[in-house]
Order: C-alpha cells, then sequence, then structure tokens
C-alpha cells in the first residue's frame, strides 16, 4: 500500500509538470484506511493545484465531503462526491449521474442525478410496458449554486446550519436528502444537522452547530475528543468510478 502512495506521487509530480489537471478515482472513500489517511490526505494537499476533485466509490449512497487545506483548516479546496450507485441494494432505487464539465479545464460544472422507481418499473414491465428513467434538476438548480467547486459545495453545507436554509423542510436541503435515499424513503428519515457536519469533513469540529450538538462524532462514530481526518462510515457508490473513468476516456 506504501508503494502506491509513492506512485501517486509520482503521477501528479508528472501531472504537474505538463500543466495537467487531475480527478482521483478511488475504490473505497477517504478515512477507510486509518494507517494510510493521514499519508493520503497529505498528497491531496500536497497537490491540490493539480487535483480538481475526488470521486469515492463502494456505496449505495449519494453524498459529498469538502475537504480543507491541512494548514488551517478553513479553506476548501476539493470536494469528495459520490453519486449512488446502478444496483438496488435490496430496495433502493437505482441511480447514476452524468457530470458536465469544462472540457479545457476540466473544472466541474453541473450534474444531473438520474433514478429508477423500482416499483412502477416493475409494474411496467408487468403490463409490457416500457421501464423509463427520471432525473433531479441539474445540481445547481436544485441547490442554488453557480457550480461544483468547494467553495460553492462548502456554503451549501454551512447553509443547513444556520441561515434561512436551516430548517427541515428548506428546499435545498430536501434535494438533497433525496438523493442521499436514492428518492425511496422518506427525507425526514435523514438528520440535517448531522448530514451537514457530514459534510463539512473534518473542519466540522470546529463548527460551534456540531460540536455543540456532537453530530460531528455521531456521524463519525467516534468517542468525544477523537481526531478523525476523514468521512464516516456509511455505504458509498461504486458506479462513479465506472462513469468518470468513461467520461475521461472519452474526452482524452
Amino acid at each position: 500500500l506504501a508503494s502506491q502512495m509513492d506512485w501517486a506521487r509520482d503521477v501528479l509530480y508528472q501531472a504537474r509538470a505538463r500543466g495537467e489537471k487531475v480527478y482521483v478515482l478511488h475504490h473505497h472513500p477517504q478515512g477507510s484506511f486509518d494507517m494510510l489517511n493521514g499519508e493520503f490526505l497529505d498528497i491531496m494537499d500536497q497537490f491540490s493545484d493539480v487535483i480538481i476533485n475526488t470521486f469515492a466509490g463502494h456505496a449505495h449512497t449519494a453524498f459529498f465531503n469538502v475537504h480543507y487545506d491541512l494548514k488551517t483548516k478553513t479553506k476548501p479546496v476539493y470536494t469528495q462526491l459520490v453519486p449512488g450507485s446502478g444496483t438496488p441494494d435490496g430496495y433502493l432505487n437505482p441511480t447514476f449521474r452524468v457530470y458536465k464539465y469544462n472540457t479545457t479545464t476540466y473544472e466541474l460544472l453541473d450534474y444531473t442525478q438520474y433514478y429508477l422507481n423500482l416499483t412502477q418499473a416493475n409494474q411496467n414491465f408487468t403490463k409490457g410496458e416500457p421501464i423509463i428513467w427520471s432525473s433531479d434538476a441539474p445540481a445547481t438548480d436544485i441547490f442554488g449554486i453557480s457550480d461544483l467547486s468547494a467553495k460553492s459545495f462548502d456554503a451549501l453545507a454551512k447553509s443547513w446550519l444556520r441561515g434561512p436554509n436551516a430548517t427541515d423542510d428548506s428546499p435545498t436541503w430536501l434535494a438533497y436528502a433525496g438523493q442521499i435515499t436514492r428518492h425511496c424513503q422518506d427525507p425526514s428519515t435523514r438528520n440535517r444537522v448531522q448530514e451537514a457536519c457530514n459534510a463539512l469533513s473534518y473542519t466540522a469540529q470546529m463548527d460551534p452547530t456540531c460540536s455543540s450538538t456532537g453530530a460531528w462524532r455521531a456521524a463519525q462514530g467516534n468517542p468525544p475528543g477523537a481526531t478523525v481526518f476523514g468521512v464516516p462510515a456509511v455505504v458509498m457508490s461504486e458506479v462513479v468510478r465506472a462513469l468518470a473513468t468513461h467520461v475521461l476516456h472519452t474526452h482524452t
């Protein structure tokens, strides 16, 4: 595993020398392997000028985590995006995501989330009718953000903790909760404060709302006082790896 980190550094050094930008695709989310997580974050921080975003796999729900510079832990530098899963995982609706990006800078501009209502699909199949995929509106519309930058996602998550969007009936929160549950469960089953603290990654330790309510520790599953530089142990999607790889191969 240590040799993989050496390989990653070498590839990123080469990308920087060539003036290239990089998407980091990994099967497990950041924080899954505690013994290497610190080194991984060091690499991400060292090459934040090269890395645009990271995409995680391994799970069956959709969410995001904003990550920050290691020096101040306040500047958002990239976002880990998790889109859901194409498999139902027992009862959840299959889902996938299509990203829009700048073909020159590779900056992520927007995404659209698609999902298949399994109940309706089974009824249509029985009646010999076509199976139809549905979609949410583009992310920039349902979340009220201008782009998919870490700065935008940071502001979005913080808006669920304070301000006019810090209510359980906030349209932006309900849109996010719908994607988390893959449009298969009532959004009220999700805890807005906990999910917002989740999205703020390790800087949530310093957020008064997260620290005072214990939401950050609850999301991380760690005892009080524990320091974790990663994301919570929740289920994550593998579909994004194949989708992102396809996009990169198609547009290189």
